[in-house]
């Protein structure tokens, strides 16, 4: 009290008494703005969580209670995985019967190491989650690498698992969210400089859709400071099922564009 009281008396007689309680006031004002947005940003975040979680526990589910049930599923994807651990090798199926047998398999690799290892379907549908855990994380450092901030970098992560159709395919063996999660990895990898794992990543997605080679340009561009390990990565991982197609219809893209 005699402390304070000194203090009252000193910055009274020098009248700096309005001027300090000004500054107080100004400084508690600016702890309670940051705590109250500390405060919502973790809420937001904990919610996220939740949320996500939820998502996650019900596509599990399903996965458990019902069968493969996609239509692309059932028509061409699950019918090349299953005939591939029948016969204990890549067989070529009659593209007769569906052209679409002919579509580059590198996202499928999931499925196929589960079907090898555990000789069911029963999960099958779930091996999707891993493409949106990787799409998330890829999202967060993105987030992170363009804007250094740690929480809205989480934020934005946790947005992936509300988007309906990453809801929707986690629970399927498509690969639109493989697609997704592949590029936004060689995005990531590309922001870290990481230029042989972008080019690898950028690989996976020439392997899963022909569409790549239309998002290939924005990736060169991305990886220009090291061009040449981004495309020898990308001849690593993106080349086989294109030589696979030459060798088994002659070319390289079937069914053609």
């Amino acid at each position: 009290i005699i402390t304070l009281l000194c203090i009252f008396i000193y910055l009274k007689r020098r009248n700096e008494l309005k001027s300090f309680i000004q500054h107080a006031k100004i400084n508690l004002q600016s702890i309670t703005k940051s705590r109250i947005k500390i405060s919502f940003e973790t809420t937001f975040i904990l919610t996220g969580i939740i949320a996500s979680l939820f998502c996650i526990s019900v596509v599990l589910r399903a996965s458990y209670l019902f069968p493969p049930r996609g239509i692309d599923d059932i028509a061409y994807h699950i019918p090349k995985i299953v005939e591939n651990v029948i016969d204990k090798k890549l067989v070529k199926l009659p593209v007769e019967l569906d052209p679409r047998f002919g579509f580059p398999i590198s996202a499928q690799f999931l499925s196929q190491a589960y079907v090898i290892t555990f000789h069911n379907l029963k999960f099958i549908d779930f091996t999707n989650f891993f493409f949106a855990l990787l799409s998330s994380v890829s999202v967060y450092s993105v987030s992170y690498s363009l804007f250094k901030n740690k929480r809205g970098a989480i934020i934005s992560a946790l947005f992936v698992f509300s988007i309906p159709c990453v809801i929707g395919q986690m629970g399927s063996n498509y690969v639109d969210l493989n697609f997704a999660a592949f590029f936004l990895s060689s995005v990531a990898l590309c922001l870290t400089k990481e230029y042989l794992a972008a080019g690898i990543m950028s690989g996976f997605l020439l392997g899963t859709k022909y569409t790549g080679f239309f998002l290939l340009p924005f990736l060169f561009l991305m990886a220009r400071k090291n061009i040449l390990k981004f495309t020898l990565g990308t001849a690593i991982s993106g080349s086989f099922p294109y030589i696979y197609n030459i060798l088994s219809f002659g070319m390289p893209f079937y069914p053609v564009p």
